[in-house]
Parts: structure tokens; sequence; C-alpha cells
């Protein structure tokens, strides 16, 4: 057996083996995709104290505000008055995954919350004193928001990454990169020359569809809608791309002799970009092969109508 049959036959069961294990797996997260964070530092504030996050209220027409002071401070007292809080149509913010009010302060002054956070959100600092702070309105512009909460200054300011731009372009050039080389590989195994007129059609299609879903998968990033947006690119972009290069290799890739094998050419297209997807999904993870198979069993899961 031929060192290239050797490699397709390895190629065929490895792509196999993923589709086997998201078939097969059988711990599912149903609520998958990234979720926006806030990442909260609380300073000059009191020694000891409870923090929350406000978001704007629903059915508080009407409703007075609260009194910014607590007679008496314990856990159930604070829960009780978080519960109950209006301030100007600001209540207390709870996640759905969350089932107690309030955070008690801690050594770092250090909270994080995840999952459904407000936007635009305050922070509420109850003192053990029964004096409560009640912070600035911030309109956040991170997905993963790090902010910091002055207590004594009574302002709530974010912590912007200038880099961001700079690291997007290079996540959308290192998606390319991978793309481009995982897909020559598949090329040389199935025995497609590196001549001109091949390559020259592989960088224009491979340039032209890549960038174009991930400079728009970048720009949603900071979405509220990345998880759901990147199910989108799975499920829709993802074989719509595959559709379209299989039927342009189909008409355009050339044997050593000059040759065109129109069938070939279109599984080839196929093959490339699973295995293209595959590797990009690896990158994506770190390197990290467990997690990244639990991701790719997560998004084939639904096609096989298994819920978990």
């Amino acid at each position: 057996m031929g060192i290239r049959k050797k490699g397709l036959r390895v190629l065929s069961a490895f792509l196999f083996f993923i589709f086997f294990l998201g078939i097969n797996t059988t711990v599912v997260h149903a609520d998958m995709g990234a979720k926006p964070s806030i990442d909260l530092k609380v300073v000059n504030g009191p020694d000891d104290y409870y923090v929350a996050l406000l978001g704007k209220g629903r059915d508080v027409e009407g409703r007075e505000n609260s009194e910014l002071k607590l007679e008496e401070v314990n856990d159930e007292s604070v829960e009780e008055y978080l519960k109950a809080f209006v301030n100007d149509g600001w209540t207390c913010f709870v996640s759905p995954n969350m089932h107690d009010l309030g955070n008690r302060s801690n050594e770092t002054g250090e909270y994080y919350y995840s999952y459904m956070v407000p936007d635009p959100f305050r922070v509420i600092v109850i003192g053990t004193d029964g004096n409560v702070f009640l912070s600035s309105e911030l309109d956040q512009e991170e997905f993963n928001s790090k902010c910091t909460y002055d207590v004594a200054a009574g302002t709530l300011t974010e912590e912007i990454d200038k880099n961001k731009d700079i690291k997007k372009a290079g996540y959308v050039a290192l998606c390319l990169i991978v793309t481009l080389v995982s897909e020559l590989i598949v090329l040389k195994l199935f025995r497609y020359p590196f001549s001109k007129v091949n390559l020259i059609c592989f960088f224009i299609i491979n340039v032209i569809t890549n960038l174009s879903l991930n400079i728009w998968l970048v720009k949603c990033s900071s979405s509220p809608m990345a998880g759901f947006i990147f199910l989108i690119s799975m499920y829709v972009l993802e074989p719509l791309i595959i559709i379209i290069e299989s039927i342009f290799f189909a008409g355009v890739l050339k044997d050593a002799e000059g040759k065109r094998h129109p069938i070939k050419s279109l599984i080839y297209g196929v093959v490339a970009n699973i295995f293209s997807v595959v590797v990009g999904l690896i990158v994506l993870c770190g390197g990290d092969f467990a997690a990244a198979f639990d991701l790719i069993s997560l998004i084939l899961m639904p096609l096989f109508g298994v819920i978990g």
C-alpha cells in the first residue's frame, strides 16, 4: 500500500472517529456557547460588606426608592433587602444559575459574574454597619468585562483592552493559516500536484471563504449572541462553504497530466474542509484535544437528535 493511500485511510479513520465521538457522547451541556461576563474588583470600600449587581428592573413603576440604610445586617436581612430593592428603576440582578443574592466580601475584593449579566449595570455594596453604597452606571464595551468599583469615589470603570483589534486580526490570520495548511495536506494526500493552476485556485477560494467567515465571527464576538452566532456558523455557514468549495474544486483541480476528476475533487473538497474545521477547533482550544473533542461532540449532537 502506498504512502498516500495509507495517509488517506488514516485521515478517513480520524474523521470517522470524530463523528463517532459526537454521536456517542452522553454528557452534553445544552446551553453551549460563550457567555458575557463581568470581573468586578471593589476598592476603597468598607472592611466587611455584601456586594451585588444592579440591572434595569421591570415592573418597578410606582415603587418608591429603597432607603439606603439597613438597621440589621446579616445574610437573611441582606437577601430580603436586595429582593425588594429599587432605585430609580434599578433592581438587584440575579443570574438564572444563581440562588443567593449578594456576595459576602473576600480578601481580594474580586467577584465574577457570568451568564446573562446586565448591560448596562451598577454595583451595590452593603456595609455591615448598614450603610448602602451605589456605583455610577456603566455601559460595558467588552464581552468579558473587567471593571473596578471605587466605593469612596462612587465610580465604576472598565478596563479596555487596547490591543483587542490586533488580537482579532491575529485570530483571523491564524484561522486562515490553519485552514490553508490543513487543506494543502489533504490536497497532497489526494495526489493532486502543487501546480500553478491548482495552487492559485486553492488560495483564491480559501482566502475568500475563510476570511469572510472569520472576519464576521470576530465582529460578532462581543455580542451577547456570540454563542448562538458560532452555532449558526457551524450548522449553516460551514456546510455552505463546503458545498461552494467542493463544487469549485470539482471544476478546476487537475492531476499531474492536466486531467480533471470531478467526483474525486468533490470528495476532496468535503474531506479537506471537515479536516480543517476539526484542526481549527483543536487550535481554538489551545491544543487541548479533550476540550476540542467535547466541543466537537457538542456541535454534532443536535444533528443526530440526541438530547443530554
